[in-house]
């Protein structure tokens, strides 16, 4: 990319960046710890992330990255855990995120929940959880908006998609837990059950188009996760299953039926912990389907498939370095899109999209973190329908993106 001479990165908006960089150092002297009410029975945490984007080839991700530096990907958020006797616990938090042309920071509750303890002895422990709970899928899932958790600005596309991440953020509904301890073997189970929240404009646009004017709302979704783990966290390994359901509302003179969307996927996931090394393996294989909106939009079920690789050096206490390599593909039996470009006379790369990724990440103190990553993708599968739906810009098969992200904590 002429030595990246085209990502053009002295602009202002990068103040925003410098100016979080340096509230994380005078603010990280110290661990970073919550805040701490009547006697330790509350606590307050809080998060901020800002991150600057830059790529190329007219392909936009999280903001128009393309044309200038995008600063649209903000996340804020503030939660509080109380607990109110030896077995109930409460816990809620409010988020603001950014995320390119769709999310606009509005405030939000992301998880608002009652946790009830069942059982807890040694060997075993049982609750259940109601109310606003987080989707549990994968490894990163649950904590996906904190950037400390993440193992980069953003997680691999394959198996975390931003476009349509609404499928997997949380649902209205009941989530029973367990674990079982067995010497140095732990045995975890989650559930979720209810209705899932897709009232978000990416979605609907990924299924169905920019051009509609309705909006997928939750029906019902059914999802599961077992983690077989060591306890001393050298290794682990895990298998989610999801089934998740959405209606369309129509909305003014929709040419669309009032049809639905369906979300079914199988993932493995495994872990392996040597110190200084880390490797991390997910693999996703599912269908996603549409159905009943009319004549002009026959029902599709098309067989997705995600997987990555990544490997992680710790270099001392502070620095993490990580390789990854992200494939992903629309139509596990059309790896090439040649099937599709045939019937639709779209670019056949709109199909898949494969990511190598070379990231970096320092710990200023543990309550503020610098992330750099630089991203060689071919393919334009994972990118935001609403960011790369303006006429005349075609998004171009071979591509680099430049993302830093500072991020604090308490």
């Amino acid at each position: 990319m002429n030595g990246y001479a085209a990502l053009n990165f002295i602009d202002r908006r990068l103040q925003r960046l410098l100016a979080l960089t340096l509230v994380g150092v005078c603010a990280g002297a110290g661990p970073a710890l919550a805040v701490e009410l009547f006697d330790g029975a509350v606590q307050v945490h809080g998060f901020a992330s800002q991150a600057a984007i830059r790529s190329n080839g007219n392909n936009n991700f999280l903001g128009p990255s393309s044309q200038q530096t995008s600063f649209r990907f903000t996340e804020l958020g503030l939660n509080v855990a109380a607990r109110l006797d030896e077995r109930l616990n409460v816990a809620a938090q409010v988020m603001s995120r950014s995320a390119g042309a769709d999310a606009h920071g509005a405030l939000r509750v992301d998880f608002a929940l009652a946790d009830l303890t069942l059982q807890d002895t040694e060997t075993l422990r049982l609750g259940l959880r109601g109310g606003r709970v987080k989707i549990p899928y994968g490894f990163y899932n649950s904590t996906r908006d904190i950037a400390f958790t993440r193992p980069g600005v953003v997680l691999p596309q394959s198996i975390y998609p931003e476009r349509v991440r609404a499928f997997s953020d949380s649902l209205d509904g009941v989530a029973p837990y367990g674990r079982f301890s067995a010497g140095n073997v732990e045995l975890l189970f989650e559930a979720a059950l209810g209705k899932p929240r897709l009232d978000d404009k990416e979605t609907t646009a990924t299924f169905l188009g920019s051009s509609v004017r309705g909006l997928f709302e939750g029906d019902r979704a059914a999802i599961g996760r077992v983690m077989l783990q060591d306890a001393r966290s050298k290794w682990r390994l895990a298998y989610s299953q999801a089934h998740l359901n959405g209606d369309y509302r129509r909305a003014g003179s929709d040419p669309l039926a009032a049809g639905q969307v369906k979300l079914e996927l199988s993932l493995f996931s495994a872990e392996l912990n040597l110190e200084p090394w880390s490797f991390t393996a997910e693999h996703v294989f599912g269908y996603a389907s549409t159905k009943n909106f009319g004549i002009s939009r026959p029902d599709v079920s098309v067989p997705f498939e995600g997987a990555y690789l990544q490997g992680a050096w710790r270099a001392g206490t502070r620095w993490q370095w990580f390789l990854r390599y992200d494939t992903y593909y629309q139509d596990r039996y059309d790896r090439d899109g040649s099937r599709l470009a045939t019937a639709t006379r779209l670019p056949s790369y709109i199909a898949y999209a494969h990511d190598r990724t070379l990231g970096v990440r320092f710990d200023v103190s543990p309550a503020f973190m610098l992330r750099a990553e630089f991203h060689k993708v071919t393919g334009t599968g994972w990118l935001p329908v609403l960011d790369n739906s303006s006429a005349g810009s075609v998004p171009q098969r071979e591509w680099d993106m430049l993302m830093l992200l500072g991020s604090l904590r308490f």
